[in-house]
Parts: structure tokens; C-alpha cells; sequence
């Protein structure tokens, strides 16, 4: 396949063309890609840094566990005054 001169005079510029084209779409998609890239470590950033509710569930079985140490309390102190002695026992219940 033989290449005629004027096939060459429209050729050449065009490729220069195509190439400019093919610069742009990859400079756009390392722009895009980057900008994805900070927007996630942003979303990270922040999730790390939030501070999370607990349930509702849970709150009032701690209240109802404080409410029972505070019974269990009090009748401790009075068993060990009457009995002369005193244990000092701590006791936390977490659930999760």
C-alpha cells in the first residue's frame, strides 16, 4: 500500500491532533482519579474521627445494671457492718 503525498500533507497534522486529544483524556482521568483518591481519605478521615451513639437497648441496660449495683451496694454495707468486716469488690458489666 503506496502513500501519495497529499495523503501525507492531511495525515501528519491529524495525528498531531489525535495526540493532543489522547493527552487531554488522560490528563482528565488522573485529575478524576485523584480527586476520587482525596475524597476517600477525606471519608476515612472522618469516620475515624466520629464519635458513635450507642443504641438505645444498651443505654437502658446499663441503667438497669447501675440501679442493681446500687441495691446490691447497699445491702452489702449493711451486712458487713453488722458482720465487722468489709470487702471492697468492684464489678463492671459492659456489653457490646
Amino acid at each position: 500500500m503506496s502513500m501519495r503525498p497529499i495523503d501525507l500533507q492531511v495525515i501528519v497534522p491529524k495525528t498531531a491532533e489525535a495526540a493532543k486529544a489522547q493527552q487531554v483524556i488522560k490528563e482528565s482521568n488522573e485529575a478524576q482519579q485523584s480527586l476520587l483518591s482525596a475524597q476517600f481519605k477525606e471519608q476515612l478521615k472522618m469516620a475515624k474521627e466520629k464519635v458513635y451513639e450507642r443504641t438505645r437497648p444498651e443505654k437502658i441496660n446499663i441503667e438497669v445494671d447501675k440501679e442493681n449495683k446500687k441495691e446490691r451496694n447497699k445491702d452489702k454495707r449493711g451486712s458487713n457492718k453488722k458482720k465487722g468486716t468489709s470487702k471492697n469488690t468492684g464489678h463492671i458489666d459492659i456489653k457490646i
